[in-house]
């Protein structure tokens, strides 16, 4: 497909391979509803994610360790193991972005995804990211909550500047539910809103 306008008659499955082939990759921006559990390792930070800091954190051992450990647990498969640690970090700073959404991983990974929006709500409420608020509809979608998943995209995609990704996971959902005059609208929307950052691949 070489534009959004060539997948109008194309249904939900063109505006998904649409939205697949110009979606970044998530250690730029963020994943889609399947990326979700699998989130590049760089994405998780070791300080918190609200205010970036004007110089290099400082290493904490007491929280870093168990940080590393859970990403290595989760690579390896063992969510119980990332569970724990992420939650011992937590119980020492409750605000840390990286580990509440290891948290929200190990979960996902247990087919626990009701425990896991909760803890994606928190940090979505508290950092005001759309990384997070897309990662929070994602997860949604996949408990399946459609509706509220949607309702959080409608939210996010308002935002400015523009956040490429949410507008790739609510044309998604869009074309999933039924809806793919919308989800089409929403392709072209961010086509003019951000027209570098989601690039239109021949198929």
């Amino acid at each position: 497909y070489g534009s959004v306008f060539s997948v109008r008659t194309a249904g939900a499955q063109g505006v998904e391979r649409l939205w697949r082939a110009g979606i970044p990759s998530p250690a730029s921006h963020l994943g889609t509803a399947e990326d979700l559990w699998h989130i590049a390792p760089s994405f998780v930070s070791a300080s918190p994610m609200p205010k970036p800091p004007q110089s290099p954190p400082r290493a904490n051992p007491a929280i870093d360790g168990p940080l590393n450990q859970a990403v290595t647990a989760l690579r390896a498969g063992r969510p119980d193991e990332a569970e724990r640690l992420s939650m011992s970090v937590l119980k020492a700073n409750r605000g840390h972005a990286g580990a509440a959404l290891i948290l929200a991983q190990a979960l996902g990974a247990q087919n626990r995804l009701a425990e896991a929006v909760p803890v994606l709500q928190r940090i979505a409420r508290t950092s005001g990211d759309p990384k997070f608020e897309t990662l929070l509809a994602s997860a949604l979608a996949a408990d399946g909550r459609t509706d509220d998943a949607l309702a959080q995209l409608q939210q996010t995609v308002a935002r400015r500047p523009p956040f490429p990704p949410a507008f790739a996971e609510y044309a998604s959902l869009l074309a999933k539910s039924g809806d793919t005059a919308k989800a089409i609208a929403v392709l072209e929307e961010a086509l003019t809103l951000a027209p570098g950052e989601i690039p239109l691949m021949q198929h």
